[in-house]
C-alpha cells in the first residue's frame, strides 16, 4: 500500500474533526503520540492546513466512528486510493525572445554559402522544419546560435546600436569598429549598471582574480572574452571542416 498523503495535514484534520486518541490519529500518520500532541497544542504545525482523508479515500466514516467509540482500535486505510495526484502535461519548452530567431538564421546563412545543400540535409542537421526556409531572417553563422545573451540578432531599430558578439550587451558607448565588451563597456556598466557587470564578471571572471581591485578584473574580463571569441573562431573552422565532411559523405 502506498505511503500516506500528507500525514501531519491528515493529522491536523483528524485532531480538529474527530474524537480520536493522539496514540490512534499517530499510528494512522505514522507519527509519535508527543508529535500529535504538540500539534493539537499548537507548538508543531502551525499554519498547516487540514487534509480531509475522507474526501481523498484515505479513509471511510464508518472506520473513523468505529475508531472513535473504541480507543483500544487503530484506523485502517481505505483499500485503494481516489486521490490521485495531478501530474503536468509538459508544455513546449520555452525559448526566450533573444534566441526565437536562431534556428532560421542558421538555416539562412547555410543557403547562402551552401547552396548545394538539400533541404532534408538542411534539416537533420539544425534539427528543424525545412518551413522555416520560407521566412525573412537575418544572416548569422550557426556557430553563434546560443552565445547571444540577452539581445535579440533581429533587433535592427537604431543602426548606431552595435553588440558584443560573445556577451550580446550593447557597445555603442566603445569605438564605433570594435565588436567585443572591451575596457571601456566594462567600465561605463562598472559605472551605470552593476547588475549586468555583476553578471559579466560572474561568467568571464576566474576565481583567481575574484579578490582582485575592479581595475584589473576589468582588464582580466576583457582578456576573457577575446579569448573565447578566438575559441570560437577555431570552433567555427572546425565546424565547417566537419560540416563539409558529413555532406559529402
Amino acid at each position: 500500500m502506498s505511503s500516506l498523503l500528507m500525514p501531519k495535514a491528515t493529522a491536523v484534520w483528524l485532531i480538529d474533526n474527530t474524537t480520536l486518541t493522539f496514540e490512534q490519529i499517530a499510528e494512522f500518520c505514522n507519527l509519535h503520540a508527543l508529535e500529535v500532541q504538540a500539534i493539537a497544542d499548537g507548538d508543531v504545525g502551525q499554519g498547516i492546513i487540514g487534509f480531509d482523508p475522507i474526501q481523498n479515500g484515505q479513509l471511510t466514516q464508518d472506520e473513523i466512528d468505529k475508531c472513535c467509540d473504541d480507543p483500544s482500535l487503530f484506523l485502517k486505510r481505505a483499500s485503494s486510493l481516489s486521490y490521485e495526484p495531478k501530474t503536468k502535461n509538459k508544455g513546449p519548452k520555452y525559448i526566450p525572445l533573444a534566441r526565437r530567431g536562431d534556428k532560421p538564421d542558421a538555416i539562412a546563412w547555410i543557403v547562402k554559402n551552401h547552396p548545394e545543400v538539400k533541404n532534408n540535409q538542411i534539416s537533420k542537421l539544425i534539427s528543424s522544419k525545412v518551413d522555416f526556409l520560407n521566412m525573412k531572417t537575418s544572416e548569422i553563422n550557426p556557430l553563434y546560435i546560443g552565445l547571444k545573451k540577452g539581445v535579440s540578432v533581429n533587433d535592427k531599430q537604431d543602426v548606431n546600436r552595435r553588440f558584443c558578439l560573445i556577451t550580446g550587451l550593447n557597445i555603442s558607448m566603445q569605438k564605433s569598429n570594435s565588436f567585443l565588451l572591451s575596457h571601456t563597456g566594462l567600465k561605463y556598466y562598472y559605472k551605470t549598471d552593476k547588475k549586468v557587470f555583476l553578471e559579466v564578471k560572474s561568467k568571464y571572471l576566474s576565481q583567481k582574480w575574484i579578490d582582485a581591485n575592479h581595475k584589473q578584473q576589468i582588464k582580466e574580463i576583457a582578456h576573457n572574452i577575446r579569448n573565447k571569441y578566438n575559441n570560437n573562431l577555431i570552433s567555427q573552422a572546425k565546424y565547417e571542416s566537419q560540416f563539409k565532411l558529413k555532406l559529402f559523405s
